[in-house]
């Protein structure tokens, strides 16, 4: 019998940024008695430490990493700090799987952010560009001068 439970939060990250990431936790009692009596509240202190694993992690990323290349990292990172906690406290609880739902900026800054994003592509559109033109000239000059030289 598998039970979610899914969690959502703004938070800094290690550049000083507000990222919201929401992940789901898919969990089973494989315990009942250690479910029932072990803790005070297993699910409240599964919510504890999905918030605390999130944090931390989040806390230790910069917000392009977790936007972009970090995102399986942030994953991963996350579903180990849970399974983790969650036996270290032996509340009767086995984790299944952690899901990255979403991680992105605030709202408030999502079209301030799209638009740094589309100038680091233009940036780097533009150096592509101008490179294969370099690229071009330098190989025209050269079969030419090789050209002159064997006549």
């Amino acid at each position: 019998n598998q039970n979610f439970l899914n969690y959502s939060a703004q938070m800094l990250t290690e550049d000083e940024n507000i990222a919201r990431v929401s992940v789901a936790v898919q969990y089973r009692i494989d315990d009942p008695k250690k479910f029932w009596f072990s803790t005070v509240d297993p699910v409240g202190t599964l919510k504890q430490a999905t918030s605390s694993a999130v944090r931390q992690v989040v806390g230790d990323m910069t917000l392009d990493n977790i936007l972009t290349t970090g995102r399986q990292v942030l994953g991963e990172n996350v579903d180990k700090q849970i399974k983790q906690t969650m036996q270290q406290y032996d509340a009767g609880i086995e984790i299944s799987d952690v899901n990255l739902l979403s991680a992105k900026p605030p709202q408030e800054v999502t079209s301030a952010f799209d638009d740094a994003v589309k100038a680091r592509e233009d940036k780097q559109k533009f150096i592509n560009t101008k490179y294969f033109s370099f690229t071009s000239i330098y190989t025209f000059i050269y079969n030419q001068s090789v050209s002159n030289h064997n006549n």
